[in-house]
């Protein structure tokens, strides 16, 4: 099992694609609209003292900390792509577990490896992340055990 968290996930939604996915999941156009009004010109400001910076517009992004927020993102990478190898794939919001099961460490380290090796792709989700350099996770037969053992003590 690997743990994954998703850095600055929730700022990164693009707010098309995310429109674009409710109609595609036949949601009514009323709430297509009242969310997409919801996401729209949006911007902060920083305040200190008595100063206070110019507005900046956020072009993308669901907001944090509201009760929409992680449903909304959840809406967004509900179309993740199977896990290669019969893996299983366990959401929720910028939290994924990728899971494998198996008796042989090192199969299933393997079979982790070409797991996680997609998962920094996100140009499958859509202009979510853009991404200069595709890092390269990586897992050792000790870090499998560890999870593995943690997995079992945990059934």
């Amino acid at each position: 099992m690997a743990l994954l968290d998703v850095e600055k996930a929730f700022d990164n939604v693009w707010h098309d694609g995310l429109v674009y996915k409710l109609h595609q999941y036949n949601f009514p156009i009323f709430l297509v609209k009242i969310i997409q009004n919801y996401l729209s010109d949006r911007s902060f400001q920083v305040s200190l003292y008595d100063s206070k910076s110019d507005a900046i517009n956020i072009p993308a992004g669901v907001p944090q900390g509201s009760v929409l927020g992680p449903i909304l993102f959840n809406i967004f990478t509900a179309d993740m792509p199977p896990l290669p190898g019969g893996g299983k794939l366990s959401l929720f919001a910028d939290d994924t577990a990728i899971i494998y099961e198996g008796r042989v460490i090192r199969a299933l380290t393997a079979k982790l490896q070409r797991g996680l090796i997609p998962c920094p792709n996100i140009s499958t989700l859509g202009k979510f992340v853009s991404m200069r350099r595709r890092p390269r996770p990586s897992f050792s037969h000790i870090q499998s055990l560890h999870a593995l053992f943690r997995l079992m003590m945990l059934e």
